[in-house]
């Protein structure tokens, strides 16, 4: 959160904290292309973002606790979606 406000922080952060595991998940997403398992018309920005923005929220926040069953559930929504077809 520091990051939004501290210009000098947030490229820390993104260097050193945040760069090495948006690649390690890139890596994983390509390979899920790959193999037919995920979607190869949604942007690996998009895919990380949408499955680890809520978890990083919900520990900001701590409105409820991030439980590996929570984890779970806020996974399958992301990759399932939220509405009906």
């Amino acid at each position: 959160a520091a990051s939004v406000t501290d210009e000098g922080g947030a490229a820390y952060f993104r260097a050193w904290f945040l760069a090495g595991r948006r690649m390690a998940v890139a890596r994983l997403w390509e390979r899920g292309v790959e193999r037919g398992d995920v979607r190869a018309d949604v942007d690996v920005d998009t895919a990380t973002d949408l499955l680890f923005g809520p978890l990083v929220f919900r520990l900001m926040t701590g409105h409820l606790p991030l439980t590996d069953d929570a984890a779970a559930a806020v996974a399958r929504a992301a990759l399932h979606g939220l509405l009906e077809e």
